[in-house]
C-alpha cells in the first residue's frame, strides 16, 4: 500500500512537471519541536532537526512542492528531582511531504498537504535517578507514519526561503501491540535555498 501511494504520487508529479510554468530545485533544513498526542501522558517537547531537498512545480499562483527530508521527532519527560529518571524517545524518519502552495503575495505562500514518513530508527534514553541507559526501540513504533501539515513560507528573489509548518500525524505511530495511540506532532522552522 505504501509503495502504491508513493508510486502514484511520483507519477502525478512527473505528469504535472510537463505542464509546469516554472520548475525549481532546492535544499532546506531547520529546527523541529515535537511531541506525541493521543492516549499518552503529558509529555515535554523534544528538539530535533530536518534537512533535505525539494522540487517546486509552479502553475501561476499555485505550486506543488514534493520534498525528501530526513527528520527527527519524539518526546521527553523532564523531572525536577534528582531522585527520578528523565525519559527521551527520539524517532528518525525519511519523510516525503507534498506541499500544495498558494502564493498570496509575491514570495508569500500558504501551504498544506500530506506527509509520508518511513521510520529509520528509534531510541529511548533514561537518565538521572541513578540510571543512565539507552535502548533501540524501533520495534515499539510503526514503520510508516502518515501526517498532514499546514504552514506559511516566504521566498526572496535571490532564492533564499523561510517557512514554518505544523505537522500532525493521522496514523498511530506506535506498534500494533502497544497500548493506546501515539500520534506524532511537530512544529518545523526551515531555511533553504532554491536554485
Amino acid at each position: 500500500m505504501k509503495k502504491l501511494i508513493l508510486s502514484a504520487a511520483m507519477l502525478i508529479a512527473a505528469g504535472l512537471s510537463a505542464n509546469a510554468q516554472d520548475i525549481k530545485f532546492g535544499i532546506k533544513g531547520g529546527f523541529n519541536l515535537s511531541s506525541f498526542n493521543g492516549d499518552v501522558e503529558e509529555l515535554d517537547p523534544l528538539a530535533g532537526f530536518h534537512a533535505g531537498g525539494l522540487v517546486e512545480l509552479k502553475f501561476g499562483n499555485f505550486a506543488l512542492q514534493p520534498e525528501l527530508i530526513y527528520t527527527t521527532t519524539g518526546a521527553q519527560i523532564i523531572t525536577d528531582s534528582i531522585f527520578t529518571t528523565d525519559f527521551k524517545s527520539t524517532l528518525s524518519y525519511i519523510a516525503v511531504p507534498v506541499a500544495v502552495k498558494y502564493y498570496i503575495l509575491e514570495g508569500l505562500s500558504v501551504q498544506a498537504g500530506p506527509q509520508f514518513a518511513f521510520l529509520v530508527s528509534a531510541k529511548d534514553e533514561y537518565t538521572g535517578g541513578g540510571m543512565d541507559a539507552s535502548s533501540d526501540s524501533k520495534d515499539n513504533y510503526s514503520s510508516f507514519d502518515l501526517g498532514v501539515f499546514g504552514g506559511l513560507g516566504y521566498e526572496f528573489d535571490a532564492g533564499f526561503l523561510f517557512s514554518a509548518r505544523y505537522v500532525q500525524g493521522v496514523t498511530d505511530a506506535g506498534a500494533d501491540f502497544a497500548e493506546g495511540t501515539r500520534y506524532n506532532n511537530s512544529v518545523q522552522f526551515s531555511v533553504g535555498y532554491k536554485f
